[in-house]
Protein backbone atom coordinates (compact mmCIF):
# COMPACT_ATOMS: atom_id res chain seq x y z
CA UNK A 1 0.00 0.00 0.00
CA UNK A 2 1.43 3.11 -0.78
CA UNK A 3 0.41 6.95 -0.02
CA UNK A 4 0.44 9.30 -2.97
CA UNK A 5 0.77 12.90 -2.08
CA UNK A 6 0.78 16.01 -3.89
CA UNK A 7 4.38 18.04 -4.39
CA UNK A 8 4.88 21.35 -5.94
CA UNK A 9 7.22 20.58 -8.74
CA UNK A 10 10.88 21.35 -8.11
CA UNK A 11 14.16 20.02 -9.52
CA UNK A 12 14.62 18.21 -6.40
CA UNK A 13 14.75 14.44 -6.26
CA UNK A 14 11.66 14.08 -4.57
CA UNK A 15 9.09 11.15 -4.57
CA UNK A 16 5.92 11.76 -4.27
CA UNK A 17 4.64 8.20 -3.15
CA UNK A 18 5.50 6.90 0.39
CA UNK A 19 5.69 3.11 1.49
CA UNK A 20 3.38 2.39 4.33
CA UNK A 21 4.42 -1.49 5.20
CA UNK A 22 1.86 -1.93 8.26
CA UNK A 23 -0.34 0.96 8.69
CA UNK A 24 -2.90 -0.55 11.29
CA UNK A 25 -0.56 -2.10 13.78
CA UNK A 26 0.44 -0.42 17.13
CA UNK A 27 3.61 -0.29 17.45
CA UNK A 28 5.06 -2.19 20.76
CA UNK A 29 5.28 -0.30 23.81
CA UNK A 30 9.12 0.58 24.60
CA UNK A 31 10.73 -0.61 27.67
CA UNK A 32 12.91 1.36 29.70
CA UNK A 33 16.06 -0.76 31.29
CA UNK A 34 15.79 0.21 35.43
CA UNK A 35 18.66 2.35 35.72
CA UNK A 36 20.18 1.19 39.49
CA UNK A 37 21.25 4.16 41.40
CA UNK A 38 23.43 3.66 44.07
CA UNK A 39 22.04 4.48 47.79
CA UNK A 40 25.11 6.14 49.09
CA UNK A 41 24.49 9.74 49.30
CA UNK A 42 27.57 11.29 47.96
CA UNK A 43 27.90 15.42 48.45
CA UNK A 44 28.89 16.43 45.32
CA UNK A 45 29.37 20.19 46.27
CA UNK A 46 27.80 23.05 49.01
CA UNK A 47 25.41 25.20 47.54
CA UNK A 48 24.20 27.70 50.20
CA UNK A 49 24.90 28.54 54.15
CA UNK A 50 22.34 29.34 56.78
CA UNK A 51 21.98 30.60 60.44
CA UNK A 52 19.66 29.09 62.61
CA UNK A 53 17.90 32.01 64.58
CA UNK A 54 18.88 32.07 68.16
CA UNK A 55 21.22 29.15 67.88
CA UNK A 56 24.87 29.84 67.02
CA UNK A 57 24.92 26.98 64.38
CA UNK A 58 25.23 27.20 60.79
CA UNK A 59 23.08 24.52 58.31
CA UNK A 60 24.77 24.02 54.49
CA UNK A 61 22.73 23.20 51.81
CA UNK A 62 24.30 20.02 49.79
CA UNK A 63 23.72 18.52 46.50
CA UNK A 64 24.46 15.17 45.55
CA UNK A 65 26.29 13.65 42.92
CA UNK A 66 23.40 11.22 42.29
CA UNK A 67 20.22 13.32 40.90
CA UNK A 68 17.25 11.03 42.54
CA UNK A 69 18.14 12.83 46.05
CA UNK A 70 16.90 16.17 46.38
CA UNK A 71 19.34 18.77 47.68
CA UNK A 72 18.66 19.52 51.45
CA UNK A 73 20.41 21.09 54.44
CA UNK A 74 22.81 19.68 56.79
CA UNK A 75 24.98 20.84 59.46
CA UNK A 76 28.47 20.81 59.18
CA UNK A 77 28.96 17.54 61.94
CA UNK A 78 26.63 15.53 59.66
CA UNK A 79 28.97 16.51 56.42
CA UNK A 80 31.29 13.87 55.28
CA UNK A 81 34.93 15.46 54.34
CA UNK A 82 33.52 18.84 55.42
CA UNK A 83 36.72 20.55 55.86
CA UNK A 84 37.19 20.26 52.19
CA UNK A 85 33.82 20.66 50.91
CA UNK A 86 33.57 24.00 53.05
CA UNK A 87 37.03 25.47 51.79
CA UNK A 88 35.92 24.81 48.46
CA UNK A 89 32.50 26.41 48.82
CA UNK A 90 33.78 29.71 50.48
CA UNK A 91 36.82 29.37 48.29
CA UNK A 92 34.27 30.03 45.23
CA UNK A 93 32.10 32.66 47.40
CA UNK A 94 35.12 34.88 48.00
CA UNK A 95 34.82 38.41 45.78
CA UNK A 96 37.39 37.60 42.76
CA UNK A 97 39.81 40.98 43.18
Amino acid sequence: MDWVTALPPSGDKIYDACLVIFPLRNPAPLTVPPVEWSEEKMIRKVIKERRLRGKNQREYLVRYRNPVHKDEWLAESEIPDSDQLLRRFRHERRPQA
